[in-house]
């Protein structure tokens, strides 16, 4: 995840694969300022978590206190695994830099509590190195998979077409109105109901289907054309209607008047051919965008197994 490449690049943690959790899943392991630190990632999820090793014989105050006192780490949940290790979650900001910011001042609020009370850094966390995945110290108890288990897995995995479909169907049926009621009003920002549809419509698909193949753009695309065009002949109906209510005109006129229009009055037809045309040129470009990022994020394992090799 692109959300969390600066745990690599600026904590020098690395990377491990999880297979049990879904698509995209990662913990990031090492040291932070010389404490056992991981973090555990997924795209799917809502949350971050970061779980560090800590001890201290005697203690005056609980460390869990000291933790829920701080002003930073008031709006996270913490939780004590052991007597020498803890977790703290937060929500994912929506921006990579607001995520990197937040977890910046999490670390610094905790490992400055952590050494000011005199924690021992110096724990291991397991008994062998490469049982450290298993998180067995941090009451994890999930069942961990290679990514070639994880690969196999995931082919074995069934599409569904239909449900996804659905999905997306109803989403564009979201950003039909959105576009009428735009065009109605005239706010000039009839393009931003396909710049969200894009992005929804990636999103709903993958959740519904349960999973994203090479075919699955073109069974979206093909819905998402349809809904901008079906879309920009109601918005003319509407916008006509609304323009001439006041002189009698009814809804039922202007669905029965408007197409025949569309078609044979050039001028009409070139505002609508120019119309479609934008608000289908801004959809194909942040739906190729969307489903690229979605697809990179599915396929994420494949890469980390290349570079394990």
């Amino acid at each position: 995840m692109k959300k969390f490449d600066f745990l690599e690049t600026e904590y020098h943690l690395e990377k491990k694969y999880l297979g049990f959790t879904g698509k995209g899943s990662f913990t990031y392991s090492g040291k932070i300022k010389n404490f056992s630190t991981v973090v555990k990632v997924n795209p799917d999820w809502k949350n971050c978590f970061i779980t560090i090793q800590a001890q201290k014989d005697n203690e005056e105050i609980a460390l869990i206190d000291l933790l829920k006192r701080n002003e930073v780490l008031k709006e996270t949940n913490i939780t004590i695994n052991d007597d020498s290790s803890f977790t703290i979650s937060y929500i994912i900001p929506t921006f990579i830099s607001s995520n990197k910011k937040r977890f910046d001042e999490i670390i610094e609020a905790t490992i400055s509590i952590l050494k000011k009370n005199f924690y021992n850094s110096n724990v291991i966390l397991t008994e062998k190195e490469e049982e450290f995945s298993n998180f067995e110290n941090f009451n994890y108890k999930e069942k961990f998979k290679s990514p070639e288990e994880v690969k196999i897995d995931y082919d074995n995995r069934k599409e569904n077409i239909f449900l996804g479909i659905l999905g997306v169907i109803g989403v564009s049926l979201l950003a039909m109105i959105a576009h009428i009621i735009c065009d109605i009003i005239d706010s000039g920002y009839t393009f931003a109901a396909y710049i969200l549809l894009a992005s929804a419509s990636c999103y709903v698909y993958k959740q519904l289907a349960g999973k994203i193949s090479k075919k699955s753009p073109i069974y979206i695309f093909i819905v998402l054309i349809i809904s901008v065009f079906i879309a920009t002949v109601l918005s003319f109906i509407f916008s006509f209607y609304y323009f001439y209510r006041d002189g009698g005109v009814l809804l039922s006129e202007a669905f029965q008047e408007v197409p025949p229009v569309i078609i044979n009055d050039p001028e009409v037809r070139d505002l609508f051919i120019n119309n479609f045309l934008i608000n289908a040129g801004v959809l194909i470009l942040c739906f190729i965008i969307a489903f690229y990022r979605i697809f990179k994020e599915e396929m994420e394992y494949l890469k980390f197994k290349k570079s394990r090799k």
